[in-house]
């Protein structure tokens, strides 16, 4: 019951050595973290090198590829059964680990979601997720679906935890997804194997370089649909092979 928690860094030197510390506490001996660093020009990568713990894998990209690739990279050269998402500058919540696994474990299902609180440089909460997940959800796939295209579901993928069987279906992520996120939870639902959970399992910091844009131009927003769309399509095609 090993797991890998596969995450991606770039220019996140600032916070990754909290990060990490917060993910180790949590793992045992045979789990392992799969770092992707996408050519970071900071000391992101001397940071982690100095924890010097032999679960830590890091591989850097030849050449700058994007957060997508990158993930999708650390999935690929993780080895165990179960793969956490994370990433480079939030803290995981003490016990975080074993409730996922426990959870998923006494379910057939493929993925786990879970929910988030924010905070700032000063760990003091400031929000609350609005649109929180719950067990009650877990099996209302269709709904799911519409309401993450709505904006009315929030699944972050350092909030998740699936079985490597998930791997045939999401892998390789067409290069027009711009949110893995997304992807993996439109196909754990599609698939009718997505379960939520209602604990706060990590906390995701608020700075300068990762806030998102609340308004978004609408062509920007009209392009994410169409792109939610054919993620839908693409999925449908590999189902049915």
């Amino acid at each position: 019951m090993e797991v890998s928690v596969c995450l991606a860094t770039y220019n996140g030197g600032k916070y990754i050595v909290d990060q990490l510390r917060s993910i180790l506490s949590e793992l045992r001996s045979a789990d392992e973290i799969i770092i992707v660093d996408d050519c970071s020009t900071d000391d992101t990568v001397s940071l982690i090198n100095e924890i010097n713990d032999k679960r830590i894998k890091i591989h850097i990209n030849q050449e700058n590829k994007g957060h997508v690739f990158s993930f999708s990279k650390s999935v690929l050269i993780a080895k165990n059964d179960f793969v956490f998402l994370s990433d480079q500058d939030d803290i995981w919540v003490k016990g975080r680990l074993d409730l996922m696994l426990k959870n998923l474990l006494s379910s057939d299902s493929l993925l786990l979601s879970s929910n988030f609180n924010t905070f700032n440089n000063d760990i003091n909460i400031t929000y609350k997720n609005n649109n929180p997940l719950s067990t009650d959800t877990s099996k209302m796939y269709l709904s799911n679906i519409i309401g993450l295209f709505m904006g009315k579901r929030d699944y972050f993928g350092c909030c998740m935890v699936f079985r490597r069987k998930l791997i045939e279906i999401i892998f390789p992520i067409p290069s027009f997804v711009q949110s893995h996120d997304w992807w993996i939870s439109i196909a754990a639902n599609m698939m009718r194997s997505n379960i939520h959970i209602n604990n706060v399992t990590i906390l995701r910091r608020i700075h300068g370089q990762n806030v998102s844009q609340s308004n978004r131009p609408i062509l920007k927003m009209i392009k994410s649909r169409l792109i939610f769309l054919r993620m839908i399509f693409v999925i449908f095609y590999r189902m049915c092979k």
